[in-house]
């Protein structure tokens, strides 16, 4: 294989594995299994609506749990890999999100590459779209809503939050109010690079128009951005690239390392109800006088 640099200084076979985070833990299975019983949890302990239909196709479907409280801000999860797993395999982050008083879905999106990249993201854009209008009767808040998401999940969630939804929408002001984003890419360029550009199949023009840090809106929500001490380099990187751009244009971002933390153990902790996600995430909204009374 080539020596030649293709991305900053790696060759093709280093950047193919800096994005090939199941290489840097034993048994990916074993997270697997963990995301399924604790799904199976989840599913035992609230009240949840499967497989609503968003769209006319088969993919097109989401799961919804219903908050404690009518009313509540609605948590949206994007689960990772462009080319695999299902939302039933996601419906763990109701046992944090749920009890810190938010309403819950897990999107399913066709994959890549069974549809180009660009058509997952309209696909995604049509459930936050679908569920909006649904807030009614599905009982959470409209104008609350937060976009979640891990690793290529984080990488939807990301590019929800930078949607125009006042234009979408045609309303005054976004719904999309706050996002959590867990050791997530940001910037294609890299990936057109990688061995993940052979599901993908996009260039270097559309790497651009599809990465959410060339397009920060003009009034940036608030973020939570995280990576683990123990993900590859390139997640830690474009983690901290991403919340660097955040914050240029004024954005709210905490962005943290969690420590001894790889790439899929930083998934786990959306199960968490007292752990530093949810709690960062809730923190992007109290005052000031809360946040000292909490550190106390």
């Amino acid at each position: 294989m080539s020596e030649t640099p293709v991305f900053m200084s790696y060759t093709r076979e280093e950047l193919d594995a800096q994005y090939d985070p199941s290489s840097a833990v034993s048994d990916i299975a074993d997270y697997v299994r963990q995301w399924r019983e604790l799904s199976a949890t989840a599913v035992q302990r609230y009240t949840m609506h499967a497989d609503l239909r968003y769209g006319d196709h088969e993919e097109e479907l989401l799961d919804y749990f219903e908050p404690e409280t009518r009313g509540a801000p609605l948590a949206i999860f994007f689960h990772g890999a462009w080319t695999r797993h299902d939302k039933s395999l996601f419906r763990y982050p109701a046992l944090s999100l749920i009890p810190n008083g938010f309403a819950f879905a897990t999107i399913n999106c066709h994959r890549v590459p069974d549809v180009p990249l660009d058509v997952q993201l309209e696909q995604a854009r049509e459930a936050v779209e679908w569920l909006v209008g649904q807030a009614d009767e599905l009982g959470f808040d409209a104008n609350r809503l937060c976009m979640v998401g891990h690793a290529a999940g984080a990488y939807l969630a990301a590019m929800m939050v930078t949607t125009d939804w006042t234009a979408r929408l045609g309303v005054p002001e976004s719904p999309v109010r706050s996002g959590l984003l867990a050791s997530g890419v940001y910037d294609l360029e890299p990936v057109c690079h990688s061995h993940l550009n052979d599901s993908l199949q996009i260039d270097i023009n559309e790497a651009f128009a599809l990465s959410p840090i060339h397009h920060t809106p003009e009034s940036p929500c608030p973020l939570v951005i995280a990576w683990g001490e123990n993900d590859l380099n390139e997640f830690r990187r474009q983690s901290r690239e991403f919340a660097a751009a955040w914050r240029r244009h004024e954005g709210p971002c905490n962005a943290f390392e969690l420590p001894a933390t790889n790439h899929y153990d930083l998934s786990l902790e959306y199960c968490d109800p007292e752990g530093p996600l949810i709690r960062a995430l809730q923190s992007l909204f109290e005052e000031p006088d809360e946040q000292q009374a909490a550190s106390e």
